[in-house]
């Protein structure tokens, strides 16, 4: 724990329970509106938690936003809404790269095509083979101008946004920007 706090560690275990508390019992689509819970403990940096279909329009919201470099680690990609933030992006000069699970993309249909377009678009697309071909890149995160973090255990699919119940943590600190980063560097 050397770049965070013990409150952090605390904030965002607390929020990753939350989502799991709370979408593990009403069916997808039902219940209460997704709450949105921005929280700071002493120096920790600001976290804000969402869940539901909220976690898709975050990510949208945070990815349009950036101003110089989005990196996305996903197992699963087959949003169009997210592919297009990506590629506006990319218009916008931003360097963008995804890296995904070169299994996954062979499990889901719409994923190959996806990818292609956003190879079209200017988005470098990149798999991510593990060693033991029972091992996944099952990692779920973004990070926008090495400053935000969004992660949880959204991936980017219709069934994610739609139907399932998700969450979705953005955390405003370089320092965690920064230790994301280095783990998405080590998925070669």
């Amino acid at each position: 724990m050397s770049r965070w706090s013990f409150g952090a560690v605390v904030l965002v275990a607390a929020a990753f329970g939350a989502g799991v508390w709370y979408g593990g019992r009403l069916p997808a689509g039902k219940g209460p509106a997704s709450p949105v819970a921005p929280a700071r403990v002493g120096g920790a940096p600001p976290v804000t938690a969402v869940f539901g279909r909220e976690c898709e329009r975050r990510l949208i919201e945070a990815i349009d936003g950036a101003g110089s470099e989005v990196r996305v680690a996903i197992y699963s990609f087959t949003r169009r809404n997210i592919a297009g933030a990506l590629a506006r992006a990319a218009d916008r000069q931003v360097s963008v790269v995804v890296r995904y699970d070169s299994d996954s993309s062979e499990d889901r249909s719409d994923m190959p095509a996806l990818i292609a377009s956003l190879r079209r678009r200017n988005v470098r697309c990149e798999p991510v083979a593990l060693n033991d071909p029972r091992a996944k890149m099952h990692h779920k995160f973004t990070v926008v101008d090495r400053r935000i973090v969004l992660t949880g255990s959204y991936n980017y699919t219709s069934s994610a946004s739609e139907a399932n119940r998700e969450n979705l943590v953005r955390i405003d600190s370089p320092a965690v920007a920064d230790a994301f980063l280095a783990e998405f560097e080590r998925l070669r």
